[in-house]
Order: structure tokens, then C-alpha cells, then sequence
């Protein structure tokens, strides 16, 4: 069995078990630990590893173009971009630590709004142009962090950083330069950099 079969099958038993994102780094590490006892156990030894195949690259591939795309513009390594971000069917959610993005919940939520904003950019979704107000939404509610009376206002401040066009759910967001520096500090501060 290669090595990305390995990670694959703890990526998918992690995601299957609903483990707490506080959790996910010790049980990936177990559940590796059990595949490759199992894998030794299975084959009398370790099976080869491939050569042609590096952890960096299979996460690549493993995880498609976005992630990479992604790193690339955060200029930090791609093996070390899922302390950030998970990608699934070409979508991205933050997944990293909420209470690294912030010491209230306004600040969190435009850290949040700033970091999906350009990771959303530099990963090529949206077709280059705005992300819609439900896409962030969504996002910034999956986190616990969704204050109805002033998700709003929160957003509003992130104006020397983002574009905001129109308002309420059907406004549409679009990451300045200064945004992407902003989420580019965010980031490498997440991704240990």
C-alpha cells in the first residue's frame, strides 16, 4: 500500500468520525499509527515506499490544485496548509484554530472573513469575481461565530480591506490588496511561519 493510501484512508476516517477540530491532529496521528500496524501486520513487512512520491506532493494531489494554489499565494509549504484550510469538492472551510483569529467575536469574524475572502481568491473560486454574502456566512455561522445583530457591522469594518457590494444577504465581497496582505499575515501566523 503507498503512503498516500495510508492518508487518505485516516483522511476519510476522520472526517467519517466528526472528530472536534481541537482533536483531529491526535487522532489522525492514531489512526495512522493503526493503518501502518495493519499494514505491517497484513504484508509480513513495511511495503515499499514509491519513490516518485514525496508527503508534499501527495497532499497536493491529494487535496487537487486549490490548496496548492493557495499555499503558493501564502507563501507557506503545502504540506502545512490544512492547518488552515480543508478543501472538499473544490470548496474550502477554515479549519484552523477560531481562538488564533482573535480575541472577541468581531475579531474573529473579520480575521475569518479576510482569510476565506483571499483563500477563496488565490484558490481560483468564484471565477475571479465576488464571493456571495451566503458563502461567508455560512462559513463565519459553522464556527459558532454568527451574531445576526451585527454580522453586518463586523463586515462593514473590513471596508480598507474588502469591496462590498450591495447589502445584506445579497451583498457580494471582493478582497483588495491590503486584504490579501492581512490575510497573508493571518495565515503564516496559523501555519507557524
Amino acid at each position: 500500500m503507498e503512503p498516500v493510501d495510508l492518508l487518505n484512508q485516516a483522511t476519510a476516517a476522520i472526517k467519517q468520525a466528526n472528530i472536534p477540530q481541537d482533536l483531529k491532529v491526535v487522532a489522525f496521528a492514531k489512526i495512522m499509527d493503526l493503518l501502518v500496524t495493519q499494514n505491517i501486520s497484513s504484508l509480513g513487512n513495511m511495503a515499499p515506499i514509491n519513490s516518485s512520491h514525496s508527503p508534499e506532493r501527495d497532499s497536493v494531489e491529494a487535496s487537487g490544485n486549490v490548496l496548492r494554489d493557495i499555499a503558493s499565494n501564502l507563501g507557506v509549504p503545502v504540506n502545512v496548509i490544512d492547518r488552515i484550510f480543508d478543501e472538499t469538492d473544490g470548496n474550502i472551510a477554515f479549519c484552523g484554530d477560531i481562538s488564533a483569529l482573535g480575541r472577541s467575536k468581531a475579531e474573529k469574524v473579520q480575521s475569518l472573513a479576510v482569510l476565506l475572502l483571499a483563500g477563496r481568491r488565490w484558490g481560483g473560486l468564484d471565477g475571479g469575481g465576488a464571493t456571495a454574502d451566503d458563502i461567508l456566512r455560512t462559513e463565519i455561522d459553522r464556527h459558532g461565530l454568527l451574531d445576526v445583530s451585527n454580522y453586518s457591522k463586523h463586515i462593514a469594518t473590513l471596508k480598507p480591506f474588502i469591496t462590498i457590494s450591495g447589502s445584506g444577504k445579497k451583498a457580494t465581497y471582493k478582497v483588495k490588496y491590503d486584504g490579501l496582505e492581512k490575510a497573508k499575515e493571518i495565515g503564516r501566523s496559523l501555519a507557524g511561519q
